[in-house]
């Protein structure tokens, strides 16, 4: 029997045993004890069960109830899906009460917190945004800024410092602007006292020391400019030229074009001053040169004063050559100029020259070697000395002896022989190494064709 009601139990649920049955019976014909009797029967095959024990529980304190009041007995559970329908609209219903739960308690405590969270944060977004302006110097930046600031915290003790502090920084920059203003159009006798106030109220406030270091220069500019047009007005040039060279070193465009007009004046005139009182000194006319290319760099169009450069470079170019005895380059380089100003240097350039052509012009024709071209340079040049001194026996000589030899290199040219030794024996008589010894070759041809030589120049 034991063994068949756990099969049973194993193969029913409880409200189904026949243990049970019996006791709701028992229950409904008001024989409790006996319906007690079998709820412990089945409590011992359904130990786990709490109805059982529940039921059982009220039966055994039947004393305790009123006399009029029922013990309600448990009813048999309806089919399975009944109770999982049930089940699926009690988790539903948990789900809902847990989501208004949940929503509640957002909108009273996280809402409300990420609310002033973010208040916050926007309160200190203007704060921020107020003293970086402010920071920057951007005043009406500031204001703006501040104001938006003030509007969220109201009136406080900060709000009127910063109220103040904006205030303060305008005064000090519309002082700063005057000073400016005053400064840029080159007032520095009003810009020095206003930078200085400045700098009083608020050391190293902007550019405030550079503008006071600027102010200062000019006014030492403008001192010595002043010095400058009493040197002009002097015509100490050589101090003029220092004077504003020093002005230019400091402050490159000060008064730029008045500065290079009075500069370009003092270079010309000591250009001049020092290439008229030279008398042929070279290195004074070494001064002169670069005082008018100093003045020329400043003014490159002033033709007259690029014609006394050129005249004053070829003069030293044909001193030099004077200096080394090449008299032919110092001719070229002279001629030029004596042709132009013949009392170039006072004078002296006409007495340097005078020495100069009959030295070409022997330098020439010695070293021609029969060269006709040069033999005709240096009669021109010999011809040139003689007007100078016209009865200078040597230099009389020196182009008759020349004459005769192109007189008769033209006939040696031709093949007229016996010409070419008509014009030639009188200077092969007196220089017969003439021409460096082209002349006695020329000599010796000139008597091997001849039909007829001469027997006194023409050795049989």
């Amino acid at each position: 029997m034991a063994d068949t009601d756990k099969e049973l139990e194993e193969q029913v649920p409880f409200d189904q045993h026949p243990l049970y049955v019996e006791a709701l019976e028992y229950l409904e014909e008001g024989q409790q004890a006996r319906a007690a009797g079998k709820l412990e029967e089945l409590s011992k095959l359904y130990p786990g069960e709490e109805t059982i024990q529940d039921l059982l529980l009220r039966l055994q304190l039947r004393g305790v109830f009123p006399a009029d009041e029922e013990v309600q007995v448990p009813r048999p559970p309806g089919p399975s899906w009944v109770r999982i329908a049930v089940m699926t609209l009690l988790g539903i219903t948990v789900l809902l009460v847990a989501i208004v739960g949940f929503s509640f308690a957002y909108e009273t405590i996280v809402v409300p917190t990420a609310t002033a969270q973010q208040q916050r944060l926007e309160l200190e977004a203007l704060r921020l945004a107020c003293e970086q302006r402010l920071e920057r110097g951007d005043l009406p930046g500031a204001r703006v800024a501040c104001a938006e600031y003030a509007e969220v915290v109201g009136n406080s003790p900060e709000i009127d410092d910063i109220f103040q502090t904006i205030e303060a920084q305008q005064a000090l920059s519309d002082l700063f602007v005057d000073a400016v203003e005053a400064w840029s159009r080159g007032d520095c006798e009003a810009a020095l006292p206003l930078l200085n106030e400045v700098e009083g109220q608020s050391p190293g406030y902007r550019n405030v020391q550079q503008l006071i270091e600027d102010c200062r220069q000019l006014q030492a500019l403008d001192v010595a400019w002043e010095e400058a047009q009493s040197l002009r007005q002097a015509e100490d040039w050589e101090a003029l030229v220092s004077t504003l060279l020093a002005i230019r070193a400091q402050k490159s465009d000060y008064k730029r074009a008045q500065l290079e007009e009075l500069l370009y004046q003092a270079y010309a005139e000591l250009g001049r001053e020092e290439m008229e009182g030279a008398r042929g000194d070279l290195e004074v006319l070494g001064q002169a040169i670069g005082y008018l290319q100093e003045a020329l760099r400043l003014r490159p169009a002033d033709q007259a004063l690029a014609e006394d450069l050129r005249l004053a470079r070829r003069y030293v170019a044909g001193a030099e050559a004077f200096l080394r005895e090449d008299w032919e380059d110092t001719v070229e380089y002279w001629e030029p100029i004596y042709l132009a100003q013949p009392n170039y240097q006072d004078g002296i350039l006409r007495a340097q020259i005078e020495d100069a052509y009959p030295r070409a012009g022997r330098q020439l024709i010695d070293e021609a070697q029969g060269n006709a071209d040069k033999i005709r340079q240096g009669i021109f040049y010999l011809e040139r000395a003689l007007s100078f001194d016209s009865d200078n026996e040597i230099w009389l000589q020196e182009r008759l002896v020349a004459q005769q030899y192109l007189a008769g290199l033209e006939a040696f040219r031709e093949g007229s022989w016996a010409a070419a030794i008509r014009q030639w024996a009188s200077v092969y008589a007196s220089r017969p190494s003439y021409q460096g010894g082209t002349l006695a070759g020329q000599m010796e041809t000139a008597c091997d064709n001849s039909d007829e030589p001469d027997p006194e120049v023409c050795p049989p």
